[in-house]
């Protein structure tokens, strides 16, 4: 359950702060490409960024590069604003008209939000440039609603209408919880402007166990000729002890028998760390009315728990064994850095594995991210990629009044700062929570021992502080 944190909470969080390293944001990214393997083209693309005190990001502004002026030429900005609590209140996109040397207004986007620091309001806004005047009209709006726990509740999606001067419904989300704030149905309606009233259109159900390990999924759809809901495929998930997921079945709906028919599962195997090693892949034979083996894939870990390959197989019914399709590689620094990764396919007519793409990444002393080559296309003529473009970040390095949080000695968190996703090692098992500036808890916690990957991708730029339960201190991750 997400709920606010105690004011004594946040003293112990603040209470932390050390001022011996600098916060680094990014700053600038420049975009590359290379030509015959060593001749780099001059950058191309130019990524600029400006952020608060509070490391909200204000400025995003994109260049290109122009060779024949030897210049940057501006393309695209964004400017963001937050409001008391550092909720994200405004984002205002423009577009550079080169020939007039001026920006053009683009779109408006302006949120709201609760006491409890939930959206309650997204109002987009498509700007017009004329005169030298910018207006702004009105275009879409989604308004949201939660409960007491702060679980959504409903949101509903409107269109502005020009002619009338008015908000029309356009959809419709409503969502169900159980006691343990579990999401359990989630039902999208569409506005039937003809007869003035919502209509069913798709609906989510979910099922849990004692554990709340989701232990059912079903979607369904509404049919306007029958006027009731409509069966189609639904999945099961089974545990063991520990609420270690084991096992995936998908069954499809048989509507003239009228039950539900196997379609496909899979089965999982783990190691004494409890990392994936295997997922084993079955599709049903209505025939033989058995399961065929389809395909698997098997992975190996570091002694850091970082996955190193990803070897996926699949069943030849006409050799009876498995055969190599496609492997994932990782490699890793000392300091757990993602350094190379690499995606390959087997060849069955050379009986050899065909380079697809491959990325490398470089980092400084600090390790924060420098450079990205990515490389794809690979001509087997040449030996090389055809294509490679690099990305080289550089960061701007500043104290504040929030400054680095003591390092706890139980987990840590890389990479750090990020954007998409962070890594959580954890040497003990420990109940982990998730916080923003506020005090809000913005993920539900979790239990955890050993690695874990953590999608941080919906969360607004700016400073979280991640707590493990019973250490004092707690780390802080700056989101980008």
């Amino acid at each position: 359950m997400m709920k606010k944190v105690s004011l004594s909470i946040l003293f112990m969080l603040f209470a932390t702060l050390s001022f011996t390293q600098p916060s680094c944001l990014k700053d600038t990214v420049y975009h590359s490409k290379f030509i015959n393997n060593s001749k780099i083209k001059d950058s191309f693309i130019r990524e600029i960024y400006e952020y608060d005190s509070y490391y909200n990001k204000t400025m995003f502004l994109s260049q290109t590069w122009v060779a024949d002026n030897n210049t940057w030429q501006n393309h695209l900005k964004e400017s963001f604003s937050y409001d008391a609590n550092n909720n994200q209140s405004q984002i205002r996109t423009q577009y550079w008209d080169a020939k007039n040397n001026i920006w053009l207004v683009g779109d408006k986007y302006i949120s709201t939000y609760d006491a409890n620091n939930n959206i309650t309001k997204t109002l987009l806004q498509r700007g017009r440039t004329k005169n030298n005047t910018n207006t702004w009209e009105n275009t879409q709006q989604v308004t949201y609603s939660y409960d007491a726990n702060n679980n959504k509740t409903e949101e509903l999606q409107q269109t502005w209408n020009v002619g009338d001067s008015a908000w029309v419904n356009s959809r419709i989300y409503s969502y169900s919880y159980d006691t343990n704030n579990n999401k359990t149905e989630e039902l999208r309606q569409i506005w039937d402007i003809g007869n003035n009233t919502w209509v069913n259109d798709y609906k989510e159900n979910f099922s849990y166990d004692s554990n709340n390990n989701q232990i059912e999924y079903l979607p369904i759809h509404w049919s306007v000729s029958s006027n009731a809901w409509i069966n189609h495929i639904k999945y099961n998930y089974s545990y063991d002890s520990n609420n270690i997921q084991m096992e995936a079945i998908a069954k499809k709906w048989n509507r003239s028998a009228v039950v539900w028919m196997n379609d496909y599962k899979e089965s999982y195997s783990y190691d004494v760390n409890n990392n994936k090693i295997e997922t084993f892949q079955q599709s049903w034979d209505s025939v033989s009315n058995a399961w065929l083996k389809s395909y698997k894939f098997n992975s190996t870990y570091n002694k850091n728990g970082d996955r190193t390959e990803k070897l996926g197989l699949m069943w030849s019914t006409r050799s009876n064994t498995w055969i190599n399709n496609s492997k994932y590689s990782s490699t890793f620094d000392i300091n757990d850095n993602l350094i190379e990764d690499s995606f390959q396919t087997w060849d069955t007519i050379s009986n050899r594995w065909m380079n697809n793409n491959e990325n490398t990444y470089k980092y400084n002393a600090n390790n924060m991210l420098i450079t990205i080559d990515n490389y794809s296309v690979w001509k087997s003529t040449t030996q090389y990629y055809t294509n490679h473009h690099r990305s080289e970040y550089h960061y701007n390095c500043f104290a504040t009044a929030i400054e680095e949080i003591k390092k706890p000695q139980v987990f840590n968190v890389y990479p750090n700062p990020a954007t998409t996703t962070i890594t959580i090692h954890s040497k003990e098992n420990r109940r982990f929570s998730l916080y923003d500036m506020s005090g809000k808890m913005v993920m539900e916690s979790f239990e955890l021992k050993g690695y874990k990957q953590l999608s941080i991708a919906d969360l607004k730029a700016g400073l979280y502080f991640l707590k493990a339960e019973g250490i004092k201190n707690s780390q802080k991750i700056i989101k980008q």
